[in-house]
């Protein structure tokens, strides 16, 4: 599955948190609701680094980017540092399958 499956699946619960507390279906109110909150819990906490938030442009102010890499016949987290399995092969090393 690849990994816009999870952050829809993650989107799709905060947008229907937003209608329920606000009891509301109104674009305009979902849309302002989405730019003021701060998602923490639940499925968004399952979006790097653990919580959603939106800015004014409708992008996630808080994602951050995992890379991986194929080594050794194995996809491997190789950054950020703090979430790295095992460090990133050169380009080119002949390593990766």
């Amino acid at each position: 599955m690849p990994q816009e499956a999870g952050e829809s699946w993650a989107a799709v619960h905060e947008l229907a948190q937003l209608m329920e507390s606000g009891a509301t279906c109104d674009p305009a109110l979902i849309r302002q609701a989405l730019v003021t909150t701060d998602f923490t819990e639940g499925p968004a906490s399952a979006v790097p680094p653990g919580k959603v938030g939106f800015d004014g442009t409708g992008a996630n102010k808080y994602i951050v980017p995992i890379l991986v890499q194929w080594q050794g016949g194995a996809l491997r987290t190789v950054y950020p540092p703090d979430v790295a399995a095992v460090a990133a092969l050169p380009l080119g090393g002949g390593q990766g399958t």
